[in-house]
């Protein structure tokens, strides 16, 4: 099985930031390889944006393909973990409606 996975704007997160984006990504990749069963490829895309104060908002796009079939969520949030955890959980729900994976055991 195939899979390929390209993180687009993670170059502009801290090594810190980077880091915690690698170790989430490949922990989710790992259970959506074994629910698709498929050569597919994931494109990630982070986005930064900064406010007058401290706190930065993190977007974060994730774009799945299966064959011929396309999966897209995203979310945003002030925490990158959470925005990255939130974007993976509602990528992970519409595979699981598009290909039934609780029912094939």
């Amino acid at each position: 099985m195939k899979k390929e996975l390209e993180i687009n704007g993670i170059n502009q997160l801290t090594e810190e930031d980077q880091s915690i984006v690698n170790k989430l990504v490949e922990k989710r990749l790992n259970k959506i390889e074994r629910q698709i069963k498929n050569d597919f490829s994931l494109n990630v895309l982070i986005k930064e944006y900064e406010k007058d104060g401290k706190s930065k908002k993190y977007s974060v796009d994730f774009t799945l393909r299966v064959g011929n079939k396309y999966f897209k969520s995203k979310d945003t949030d002030w925490k990158l973990s959470n925005a990255v955890n939130s974007s993976l959980d509602k990528l992970q729900t519409e595979i699981e409606h598009k290909f039934h994976v609780s029912e094939q055991k």
